[in-house]
């Protein structure tokens, strides 16, 4: 019995990628075959799971090729689902990541194989009202790249598979809200990988004051911009660091706030671990999520978490692992930020209690919850 996943996009077990190939990385060791199908894997996913239909060193050829010669079609994911299908024997199961093509989500279902869809994050129907809604309060122009065609088609999606996981209480709302059976939803968490976090070295020097720590892409679904706001205005002794990949949104319209000397930016890294070292608490006001890979790190080095209830998911239990509070609340963050900066029995009370749950969220151990679900399937139990 074979799963066989796809994730129609380059993988180098970073960023999105993480997730599929941790995954699979697990489940591949189970008596579940797992295989990732990719467009093209970089050195970090390199391994005997991992299936492509183009070779490790022409993904940046690929991409120019197309660019200038097909510049409206994606022809490597086209060749990818291809073979991807013809892959396909009687029993073999699909797990499809966001990206897939209709076309194929429903060519797997006519010819009778078992289809499940990687939620990641709420629908895109919720996530656009919540970006809407963000824009109109910062009151700036609205910006997002959702449109009908796009919304359709992952309605239809969600639809045609048979089975969808989902990540957080957030986006099993919003899956509900779309119409989609509550049978057909398999709810689940992600997890982290302890090995990510061996180096013991410092990102930062130490200062006198408190480190707050912002991990992923800066920007408004993220909510960077309210934490700027909030840290602006909470007088803390102290720096904000915000690591990622910064949008042109958040550079152009909190200026004034990055020039700031206590607010640090440093580019997206694929080796975090300096940076969580370096830190005393860290801040997640994000609007639009599922379950933040983030947040589990976060526990993991022991640090307490301050987010939002997308944020937290089924994981950061407010007044246990962290504080969770409302993203709009600013009198809340600027409250929780001085609280945790003033009292460090707090931040340590928080930050063991984070490490102790997160052990129950390594990729292994959430790998095999994943094959216990996926049996449960096989066998009849949740049909």
């Amino acid at each position: 019995m074979t799963l066989r996943v796809l994730f129609p996009f380059h993988c180098n077990n970073e960023h999105a990628g993480h997730l599929p190939f941790s995954l699979v990385r697990y489940l591949s060791q189970t008596d579940l075959h797992a295989e990732l199908w990719v467009t093209g894997r970089g050195a970090r996913a390199q391994a005997d799971f991992v299936r492509t239909m183009f070779d490790t060193t022409s993904h940046s050829l690929l991409r120019r090729v197309n660019r200038i010669i097909r510049p409206a079609s994606n022809w490597p994911q086209a060749v990818l689902e291809y073979g991807f299908l013809r892959a396909f024997k009687k029993g073999d199961m699909a797990l499809l990541s966001r990206g897939t093509s209709l076309g194929l989500t429903r060519a797997l279902r006519a010819r009778g194989y078992l289809t499940f869809l990687e939620r990641i994050n709420t629908m895109d129907h919720t996530a656009k009202a919540i970006l809407e809604d963000a824009f109109l309060r910062a009151g700036w122009p609205i910006e997002h790249a959702y449109s009908q065609s796009s919304l359709d088609r992952e309605q239809a999606q969600a639809k045609a598979v048979n089975f969808i996981f989902s990540a957080s209480p957030a986006v099993t709302s919003s899956l509900i809200e779309r119409g989609i059976s509550k049978d057909k939803i398999l709810e689940c968490s992600y997890g982290w990988d302890p090995n990510r976090f061996t180096n013991p070295a410092r990102g930062l020097p130490a200062i006198p004051g408190i480190t707050v720590l912002f991990v992923g892409g800066i920007g408004v679904r993220k909510g960077a911009h309210l934490l700027l706001h909030a840290w602006s205005k909470a007088d803390i002794a102290g720096r904000l660091v915000l690591l990622g990949h910064m949008e042109p949104e958040i550079k152009n319209r909190c200026a004034d706030i990055l020039l700031r000397p206590d607010v640090v930016h440093v580019p997206y890294s694929p080796d975090p671990g300096p940076m969580f070292n370096s830190a005393d608490i860290f801040a997640l006001p994000t609007l639009e999520e599922g379950s933040p890979l983030v947040g589990y790190e976060a526990m993991g080095n022991g640090l307490p978490v301050l987010t939002t209830p997308m944020g937290a998911g089924w994981i950061v239990r407010d007044g246990v692992e962290g504080r969770v509070v409302e993203p709009y609340d600013e009198s809340g963050w600027i409250a929780a930020l001085r609280l945790l900066a003033g009292d460090a029995p707090l931040r340590k009370k928080l930050g063991s209690a984070g490490r102790i749950r997160a052990a129950h969220y390594t990729w292994d151990l959430v790998a095999q919850r994943r094959y216990e679900q996926i049996n449960r399937v096989m066998t009849g139990q949740m049909r």
